[in-house]
Order: structure tokens, then sequence, then C-alpha cells
């Protein structure tokens, strides 16, 4: 694992500065000095670094007025033994300039991502933004997202010393050495009798309230007498936000949640902020990636059915969208940053057709995900799936008093009902296959079916009724065939179908099959009906 410190040098007059960060507080007129102790300090010595690269960001104004010369970042770095790299870039006022710092930017830590030993290694970069022209920033955060897609880099952090946020406070090294009162008596708008007060004092606990504020209201004046206390930030929460939108933006626009677990992992006990006290928000943000994860490879390996056989957010759709649902209203209860509580709210709008949702519903919203987002495969297994599901409502066979024989009723009816009514509808009876359960003597009282009636006659009878529909029928065995097709990897008799016929016709089905939904079913089948009737349409399947 290396390390890398990235930092700009600017034209600024630099004076001392108290910079802290919780514990942690240094005085120098440099925020790299701080950051440096702040972010390499050994674990075994306070007085030894770790072990870093440190390159520089400056133009050729800043490196003669700030970096060369006593007290100087170079001097001041030397004590250290550091001997950074100087990348010289331009001052950005031209389009032409901005994109040479954006190059210079992006080779600085390129350069130090191909010296890693090997490609399981990490380049973990820290970047201090504090002096740097304004459009740097952005820069650097672009150009980090950029070489993350070709190194295995890690922001660690980017830091920004708020000195003009800092607070003035007097200095107490004024305490130890007063010389420097000597040389602002009589100046302008300086008060001699507060001088007076401060050579007299020993700390600032001697001073009056009135005199204290005196001094702080004109620190300008009292040169010398005035320190700031300026806090140090780490704002790498705001690129954890970037990263979160490009994540959540690939898991609404693709519907793949990788870039959400890989993030997840990559960096969860910095999911929201570097506090501590998050602990909480990030084990919820880690429940809901987790059932996010669940429900889309559900729908990826179309696990659709709901009942007592599936009870589980890894074997049914709608049992992980419900728990992932429940974890997204925890989460948006708990979460502390506004933007990424905005981000997962897409997620749950996304998800809401398939919350607390029937078989049906389940099935029509699967089909529609499948359709936005290119999953032809499930979208058709989906599909065929859907119209026995939408059968068995018709024929009373989905009941919720006897959820343990949805299954059966699928495969051991309403299978039998389409391949009859199909055989029909084609005038074809000789391939007729009735492998029924218990020689075809199964009572149906669990179906709401008429106990004076078994099951083959009950199939007999709703065949007839479907064949005389034909646009049911002919719905049924079209998705039939485009799922063999698929499943099949295009080996037919007739050829493999086109994948443009695939990708339209998946639409147009699941249209079809809304208005059957919406629509009045037609079961019934006129007097005059025949089964010659039957078999005239045969070559419109």
């Amino acid at each position: 694992m290396s390390k890398l410190f990235v930092t700009v040098l600017g034209t600024g007059n630099y004076s001392d500065c108290i910079y802290y960060k919780d514990d942690y507080s240094l005085r120098t007129p440099f925020i790299q000095e701080a950051l440096i102790n702040l972010l390499y300090q050994s674990k075994d010595s306070k007085d030894k670094l770790q072990d870093f690269d440190m390159k520089i960001l400056l133009t050729e104004k800043a490196l003669q007025k700030n970096y060369y010369g006593p007290n100087k970042l170079e001097s001041i770095l030397k004590k250290y033994n550091i001997t950074p790299e100087l990348v010289m870039i331009p001052e950005g006022k031209t389009s032409d300039e901005l994109w040479d710092i954006f190059e210079k930017v992006s080779e600085t830590i390129d350069e130090a991502a191909k010296k890693l030993e090997s490609p399981s290694d990490t380049l973990n970069v820290n970047i201090d933004i504090t002096h740097s022209l304004r459009n740097i920033p952005m820069q650097i955060v672009v150009a980090m997202n950029y070489l993350t897609l070709f190194n295995n880099i890690n922001l660690e952090g980017i830091y920004y010393g708020a000195f003009e946020l800092g607070e003035t406070k007097i200095d107490d090294k004024l305490f130890e050495n007063k010389g420097i009162l000597n040389k602002l008596y009589n100046l302008d708008n300086i008060d001699n009798n507060i001088l007076d007060k401060l050579k007299s004092a020993n700390s600032r606990d001697d001073l009056d309230i009135d005199t204290k504020n005196a001094i702080l209201n004109n620190s300008r004046d009292y040169k010398g007498c005035t320190i700031k206390h300026a806090p140090i930030c780490n704002l790498d929460t705001y690129y954890d936000l970037l990263k979160w939108t490009n994540a959540i933006n690939s898991f609404i626009k693709c519907g793949n949640t990788s870039e959400i677990q890989q993030l997840s992992r990559k960096e969860r006990a910095q999911a929201f902020t570097s506090n501590k006290q998050n602990s909480k928000n990030i084990a919820l943000l880690d429940n809901v990636i987790n059932y996010l994860d669940n429900f889309t490879n559900c729908i990826n390996t179309c696990r659709g059915m709901n009942g007592e056989k599936a009870e589980d957010s890894i074997n049914s759709i709608k049992v992980a969208a419900d728990k992932l649902y429940d974890q997204l209203k925890k989460l948006d209860e708990n979460i502390s940053i506004k933007p990424l509580k905005k981000l997962f709210k897409l997620v749950s709008k996304k998800i809401e057709p398939f919350v607390d949702k029937n078989n049906l519903e389940i099935g029509l919203a699967t089909i529609n995900w499948c359709i936005e987002y290119n999953l032809f495969q499930q979208g058709y297994t989906a599909l065929e799936e859907t119209i026995k599901t939408l059968l068995c409502i018709k024929l009373n066979l989905d009941p919720k008093d006897h959820p343990e024989n949805i299954y059966e009723n699928r495969e051991d009816i309403v299978n039998e009902i389409l391949t009859e009514a199909a055989i029909k509808l084609q005038g074809n009876k000789e391939d007729k296959n009735t492998d029924i359960q218990n020689n075809n003597t199964k009572e149906t009282s669990d179906h709401n079916i008429d106990n004076s009636n078994n099951v083959e006659k009950f199939i007999e009878e709703c065949s007839y009724q479907l064949a005389y529909t034909k646009e049911f029928c002919k719905l049924s065995q079209a998705v039939k065939a485009f799922r063999n097709d698929i499943n099949h990897f295009g080996f037919n008799r007739d050829g493999a179908k086109n994948y443009k016929a695939i990708k339209d016709n998946l639409k147009l089905h699941y249209s079809q099959l809304l208005k059957f939904i919406d629509g009045e079913f037609p079961w019934y089948v006129p007097e005059e009906n025949t089964q010659d009737e039957f078999a005239i349409d045969s070559s419109n399947i």
C-alpha cells in the first residue's frame, strides 16, 4: 500500500495560524505542515512520519513567493527530511490552461499509481486544496473520478484549512515575548492604554473583557497580538456523495446494484461521515444495500413465486421488495446527509410497483422492469408465468385460503388447459398429452371447482372456451415460442428469431396481456361453435 499527499501552494501572504482537527492542533503558517503531521504521524513515535510521497502543484509566482526562502515551505519540509516533487501548473486563465491543469493533476496521481508493486496494491491519496485556485478543486475531483477507472486509487481525504472561518484569539506567545508591543506604541488606531495592560499581563486570563474585545475587534491593527485558530475540514464526504450519485444512477438507469455493492464494501466506514456517532446509519445502509441486492437478483433469476414455499428475500421478488421498502423507510428516518436521503428516495420510488402486491401485480411489475432494462430472457419467463397467473385468477384457482395449491394448480391444471386449447385451436388432438395426477380423478374442491366434475372434465371445458377466444390462446403460444427460442439458444427448426423481434414483441405481448386483465375475459362459447371452427384459424398462430 502506497501513500500520496497532493497539495497546492498559492501566492497569499501566509501568517502563523493554529490549525486544528478534533484533539490535534499545530501552529504553522503553512497548512501543509499541519496536514503531514495529522495524516502521516507514525504510530510508534510522534517525532516520526510514515513513508509517503508528496507532490506540490504551484505556479511560477507561488514558487518564488512561498516555496523558496527562509521560513518558507521548502525550509519547513526540510526539517522533516521531505523532498517533494514540484508540479508546475499555469494560472488557468484560458480554456487551454484549464485543460493543462487537468492533465497535470491526472498525470501527477497516475504516475504514482503506476509505481505500485502489484495490481492488488492500492494508492491511498490525500489531497489539500486550501490554497488552490477556485477551479482546481473541481479538476482534482474530476481527475480522481476519472483515474479510478484505470488504477487502484483510493481517495482517503480532501482537506481544507478554513483560515477565513477561524476564530481570532489573543496569541499566548505574546506573553512570552512582549517585544512586539514596543513597535505598536503611538501608531494610528492603537490605544496605548491597552498596550500597557498587555505588557503587565501574564496571560489572557489577566485581561478584562473590554480589553479583550477591543483587541479582537481590531485585530488587524494589533498585529502580532492575535492569532487565528482555523479548523481543518475533511471534504471527502462530498466526493463520497458523488460516488453514491454515480452508483445509484447506475441502478436507476440500468437496474444494476454492483456499483452500490462495491462502494458499500469499500467505504462502509465513511458512507455518510467519519463521525462515529453515525454507526447506526451505516448499519441501516448496509441492510438497505443487502436487500436491494436480493431484490435485483430475485428479478434476474426469476424468483416470482410467493407463498409458503417462498418466504425469503433470496427466493421471492415480493418478499425482497417488501423488506427492502421497510429498510428504506428506516433509513429515511435516520439518514443524516440530505442529498443522500434524496438519492435513496429515488430507489424507494423505483421499487414501489412491487411493494405489498399480489402475484399478478408482481408479475406485471417484473415484466415492465425487464422491458426497461432489456432483460429479455427474464421478461419472457415472467410474461409466460404471469399469463398462467391470470388464468388461475379467472378460473378461481389462486385461492387465498390455500396458497400451498398454487404450484399444483399452475402446473397440473393451467398448463394442461393451455396445451389442450392450443391443440383444439390447431385442430390436432393426436399429440395430446394428458398427464393428470391420480389417473385424472383428483377432486378439485380446493380450487372452487364443482365437485361433480373431475379435473379432466374441467380441463376439457376450459380448453374449449380458451380455444374459442383465439387471441388469448395465440398470445400464450407466441410468448411460449419466444421463451423457448431464448432458452434453447436460438436452436430452432425454423431458425433463430432476430433480437429486434424478441425485444419488440416483449413490449407488444405485455400490452396485449394488459388488455385481457383490464377488459372482460371472454369465457363463453356460442352454441354454433364446432370443432371445425377451431381448426380454421390454425394458420394464424
